[in-house]
């Protein structure tokens, strides 16, 4: 268990998986302290985002429907013979024209305003409307899903820490005495008052406890960290 164990974090790491890896020793389970969940996880913040998303596409669907004004201006030059600075019908008329003057003949702006609006409406605006509506209806729906499934993980790794801490507490005791038991029958073995069968059955339930601690520390931890992603 440790050899993979040790080629998956150096992955994660970025490192090279056949590294050496030394593992700090972590502090003893202590009881869980009360907690808060987390205001926005990320998988409620993305459904927000798509909310707000759907709420918009349904504000420029409706707004199909009204009366749009736009307003247009270009600004630019129109004159004849782009190969002299000062053209010659320009010249022709005053011999003493220069590249101002033609500046001023050709420069121009232009302004308009136009007004759209789709009096002709034969359901289409109305289903872009409906199908806008029908996706932030889903959206909606999806954030309140998230939402309610945060709130269901992060109560169950709550649970599930308390429950692991009291078998941490029950099988630190009982590990010990498993492994007492068990040095007690190998004791009275080697004075002549015990079978080797009992030995055997006294050494693999010390072994079974030890094991079994071990599965829950190990449980604790990722319950630990279960509750810190929630």
């Amino acid at each position: 268990r440790r050899d993979p164990a040790r080629l998956s974090l150096n992955d994660l790491m970025g490192r090279d998986p056949e590294a050496a890896l030394a593992l700090v020793p972590l502090p003893a389970p202590e009881a869980p302290q009360p907690a808060a969940p987390a205001e926005t996880p990320a998988e409620v913040a993305e459904a927000v985002s798509q909310e707000r998303g759907a709420s918009a596409d349904v504000d420029t669907a409706r707004a199909e429907r009204k009366p749009h004004l736009f307003l247009t201006a270009d600004v630019g030059f129109l004159g004849s013979d782009t190969s002299r600075l000062v053209p010659s019908d320009l010249l022709a008329r005053d011999p003493h024209a220069t590249f101002s003057d033609r500046f001023r003949r050709d420069a121009g702006y232009s302004a308009g305003i136009s007004l759209s609006w789709p009096v002709w409406d034969f359901g289409a605006i109305r289903s872009r409307i409906r199908e806008a509506e029908l996706r932030l209806e889903s959206a909606r729906r999806n954030t309140t899903l998230q939402q309610r499934e945060a709130r269901r993980q992060w109560a169950q790794a709550q649970s599930t820490i308390q429950n692991v801490y009291e078998q941490i507490r029950i099988l630190s005791r009982a590990a010990p005495s498993a492994r007492d038991s068990y040095l007690d029958a190998e004791s009275r073995y080697r004075g002549g008052a015990a079978t080797s069968l009992e030995v055997l059955d006294a050494y693999a339930a010390a072994v079974d406890a030890a094991v079994r601690l071990s599965e829950a520390i190990s449980r604790y931890r990722i319950a630990q960290a279960v509750v810190l992603r929630w």
